[in-house]
């Protein structure tokens, strides 16, 4: 290096570090924001300026030698944090935290990489699953989550490790207890990984999806092979009916020991989004449906008839043939007979000989199924069904019969209930009916638990359908202030998107002030990480500030809590109030999502406000999502200056 450049090098050295000081002033208060700004805007002029002359000359400029000590200063920080979290108490945070150092170090350090993926691992193993029974219907698995997690890493980044965990899967299902498994749970531990796995990746690589997919079918065809499969045909197809067609090929090997694997596939083809699984109930009209995920059109067994056509044939086949066990034959007899209800229709249009068959096969079982014979009788709160009738209508006269119901009632506690459940099955739309049901609730706290959920509902809704004034003007009949907050910061983001930022400021500002006035709890760190998430789209000082004062409400925030995305969940009122989870379709009120939207380029700064976060599990998630950020900004300037 001559004297010239050696000059220039010390010179903008000397601005990097006086410009790291004025940045850290500012922060603390120490320089007006805007004089500070002013100061600051020399920098890009002189960084760019001398990477033009290098640029001309071939030799490293400020900006690449300045990077290159950044990037060691990140995997330092990396590395302690991958270190610390082997002590940490939370597994599935550990695990994951680790999975995600070792794929930002891979290409930089990739022995102690390697080291912190199989450190995630053994951590995964050892995650402990909530304390709770076992539902008959469909259970989550916090290990297999975190497992999914892990060897997405290790698929990318080292194949043969994945394949060697998937194995120890598969034994470690063979030699441990067997739960049981409810009726839309996955078929074994692997099969749930891979699926869980492959509708991660669908999104970007649908190609690998299948892959993993295809791999699943060793176990048998599970419940959620249909539910990626859906989002695979929406992009290619052509892949979807690969996929398809080798559950087909598992099947011709290996039979059909569950009907269920056959349902799976007719859903795909003829009812995607709404599963049915087979009746070993007593009454032979009752159906146990599933229903969510994407949304078709046109199902694909309407689109390609050959393939439908294919499976129809097969699946007759493998129904006319499944035999009855000698130690459970009523079961058996009763899940075959439904599966040929379920899919007789479309093989008596298709294949009507087969179909004769299949009638044939329900009278020779009938007498081992053994259903009863009494005809079942339809819900009181349920009216009869009316041909062409809307989904508005029958809501509506669903909620007459309830009111009607619950004016009826013997006493004020039955009518209480009735009222409550009758303000609850009004929809989203019409949620002043629901108010006015609600209205006649004697109990204080039943009525206002159910006025509470029917105001937060109505109000998400109409943010959706952005009618902003309506929502705004009902969200402040709310009486529960973090709901309310809640709707405020979701009503932010959508502005947000719509460019009205003065808007957007205002309600956050209104979500604010419920947060600094509420009583401590729970929920108030993630709705005060969705006011930073949120502010981080066009306010970086006030995205700052609040930060800093969620970082003092973490103390109270559980762990588990801490990597969901969507808002705080509302208290469920138990036989009244639904499951269905109404901010399910939020985002935005995760620690990774609010510090995601810091600076990156106040590295240290914000590094040192991390400092603060109790407890280090909550510090880690912090600590890797500003560097994974930071990595993926230089990579960004970088491909922009044409390194």
């Amino acid at each position: 290096m001559d004297c010239h450049e050696l000059l220039l090098w010390s010179t903008c050295n000397h601005m990097t570090r006086v410009i790291n000081i004025l940045a850290a002033a500012i922060a603390l208060g120490f320089i007006n924001p805007v004089a500070g700004r002013c100061l600051l805007q020399t920098e890009p002029q002189i960084i760019l300026h001398y990477q033009e002359s290098n640029k001309q000359n071939g030799k490293p400029t400020v900006v690449q030698l300045d990077q290159l000590q950044l990037k060691k200063r990140i995997m330092e920080v990396l590395n302690s944090t991958a270190v610390e979290a082997k002590k940490w108490d939370d597994k599935a945070i550990a695990a994951r935290t680790q999975a995600q150092i070792a794929d930002l170090a891979w290409d930089t350090d990739h022995e102690n990489a390697t080291d912190y993926l199989k450190a995630a691992w053994d951590a995964a193993a050892n995650v402990e699953e909530p304390k709770h029974a076992r539902s008959p219907i469909a259970n989550r698995s916090l290990r297999n989550a975190v497992k999914r997690d892990v060897l997405l890493v290790a698929r990318r980044r080292a194949p043969a490790l994945a394949t060697r965990w998937l194995e120890e899967m598969v034994e470690e299902s063979k030699s441990g207890e067997k739960d049981a498994r409810g009726v839309f749970d996955d078929l074994s531990a692997r099969s749930a990984v891979l699926l869980q796995m492959a509708n991660e990746l669908v999104a970007d690589n649908p190609k690998a999806a299948a892959e993993l997919l295809i791999e699943s079918l060793r176990d048998g065809i599970s419940f959620n092979f249909q539910t990626v499969l859906i989002r695979i045909q929406q992009k290619d197809p052509a892949l979807a009916d690969t996929v398809f067609r080798a559950a087909l090929t598992h099947l011709r090997a290996v039979g059909a020991s569950d009907p269920n694997e056959l349902l799976t596939l007719y859903s795909y083809l003829y009812t995607p989004g709404r599963v049915q699984v087979t009746n070993t109930t007593d009454n032979r009209n009752q159906a146990l449906l599933a229903v969510g995920g994407s949304r078709v059109a046109v199902p694909p067994g309407r689109q390609n008839l050959e393939l439908a056509i294919e499976f129809l044939g097969l699946a007759s086949d493998l129904l006319l043939a499944v035999p009855l066990p000698e130690g459970n034959a009523q079961m058996t007899a009763r899940s075959i007979v439904s599966a040929i209800g379920v899919l007789l229709g479309e093989v008596t249009q298709q294949l009507p000989e087969k179909a004769a068959l299949l009638r044939t096969r329900v009278q020779q079982l009938d007498a081992e199924a053994r259903f009863t014979t009494v005809p079942s009788q339809r819900s009181p709160d349920i009216p009869e069904i009316r041909p062409a009738e809307s989904k508005e209508s029958f809501a509506e006269r669903r909620v007459d019969l309830l009111e009607d119901s619950a004016a009826k009632g013997r006493d004020v506690l039955t009518r209480d209930i009735g009222y409550a459940k009758a303000a609850v099955a009004t929809t989203a739309d019409r949620y002043q009916r629901g108010l006015d049901l609600a209205g006649k609730i004697d109990d204080k706290e039943l009525r206002g638990g159910v006025r509470s959920w029917i105001i937060f509902r109505a109000v998400l809704h109409l943010i959706a359908s952005g009618r902003f004034d309506e929502a705004h003007s009902l969200n402040l009949k709310n009486d529960e202030m973090a709901q309310r907050a809640v709707c405020f910061v979701v009503g932010a983001q959508k502005l947000v998107k719509d460019k009205d930022t003065n808007r957007a400021s205002e309600w956050l500002r209104l979500a604010g002030t419920l947060i600094r006035g509420s009583e401590p709890n729970p929920n108030l760190a993630r709705i005060a990480f969705g006011i930073v998430s949120t502010y981080g789209g066009f306010d970086t000082q006030a995205s700052l500030e609040w930060f800093w004062y969620a970082v003092k409400l973490l103390r109270l925030t559980p762990l588990a809590s801490l990597n969901e995305d969507t808002a705080p969940t509302l208290q469920r009122i138990t036989g009244i109030t639904p499951n269905t989870d109404l901010t399910a379709q939020t985002t935005g009120f995760s620690l990774r999502a609010a510090v995601a939207v810091l600076p990156w380029e106040q590295f240290e700064q914000i590094l040192y406000m991390l400092n603060d976060i109790k407890p280090s599990e909550a510090r880690g998630i912090a600590v890797v999502t500003l560097c994974a950020n930071y990595l993926q900004a230089m990579k960004k300037t970088a491909s922009a200056l044409g390194q």
